[in-house]
């Protein structure tokens, strides 16, 4: 019965009590540079685009299992079908991308961005997942992987309209 309706103790209890503040997380902007952020029941992230604060809900156990990870915001469209634009996406650094997976790249030392990652046996395409024409495939053949810089892998991500 405690675990039920007990406010002082039990399942209920562990669920109603605020947990305590996690360690200061970063955010990479469309220019790669990182600032910190503070972390207590929801994590302040401040788009680089538009200079806006925004409380960011993390589920616990998003954070437990990924505790290297940090938050982008996606700058464009180019993966509108799975992260509208100024979502926050939650990157871990630690976790390589299968097939299909949503990893943060950089190419040549450019500016990060989210594809799908797809390794073949002597080729990786980078795939945009958008409903525009505008982007197109990145092709590289095994003597062209150093140039690309895999930052990690889509784990977590919120939209911001969600959030208003």
């Amino acid at each position: 019965m405690k675990d039920l309706i007990s406010e002082d103790e039990g399942l209920y209890a562990r669920l109603h009590t605020p947990q305590p503040a996690s360690p200061a997380l970063p955010v990479v902007g469309g220019d790669g540079s990182v600032s910190p952020l503070m972390n207590y029941n929801f994590i302040a992230v401040t788009n680089p685009q538009d200079g806006i604060t925004s409380n960011v809900a993390l589920p616990t156990i998003i954070r437990v299992n990924h505790p290297h990870g940090y938050f982008v915001v996606v700058p464009d469209n180019s993966m509108n079908r799975v992260l509208p634009r100024s979502s926050f996406a939650f990157i871990d650094p630690t976790k390589h991308p299968e097939n299909g997976s949503v990893a943060l790249l950089s190419i040549d030392g450019n500016p990060p961005k989210l594809r799908r990652y797809f390794r073949g046996a002597n080729t990786i395409v980078l795939a945009p997942d958008s409903d525009s024409g505008s982007y197109t495939d990145s092709l590289f053949s095994s003597d062209e992987e150093e140039r690309v810089h895999i930052l990690g892998t889509l784990v977590w991500f919120q939209c911001a309209q969600e959030m208003a």
